[in-house]
């Protein structure tokens, strides 16, 4: 029976939240398929500035060095259209308006940094995404 195993991550390195850390983990598992939070577009121009920036791609990399692996690009977000702006505007006057949010958040990335996967896949993780969704109507 097929096993499925979901990783939580992050996109960018932080602390314990790092490529080699990822690679690490991903030679126990040993993935058959491994799907990527990456735009089918960027997944197909093998962009090394862009790769080079992502956790998630340069893990991936690292461990394709000595792996063969099917990998599946599943990010359908139209980057074309996205607006870095609006959003950064819009996290700003949350937290602007949402001290309590703003905590929440510092502590996420807190225990993310200095956690690493063990935080981003537990269930203490689940339940302060779940904690900052409904402060901010998300959920």
């Amino acid at each position: 029976m097929p096993e499925i195993v979901l990783l939580g991550s992050v996109h960018a390195e932080s602390g314990r939240c790092n490529a080699s850390e990822l690679a690490r983990i991903l030679k126990l598992i040993q993935p058959d398929v491994l799907f990527q939070e990456i735009p089918y577009r960027k997944f197909l121009e093998k962009n090394d500035s862009f790769h080079r920036s992502i956790l998630e791609v340069k893990a991936i990399y690292e461990y394709l060095k000595n792996h063969s692996v099917l990998q599946i690009p599943v990010d359908t977000v139209d980057q074309s259209s996205f607006e870095q702006t609006k959003l950064d505007r819009v996290i700003r006057e949350v937290l602007r308006t949402g001290p309590e949010l703003g905590a929440v958040l510092d502590q996420k990335n807190y225990l993310a940094h200095n956690k690493g996967f063990e935080y981003l896949n537990s269930r203490l993780s689940a339940r302060m995404l779940q904690q900052s969704e409904l402060e901010t109507g998300l959920g």
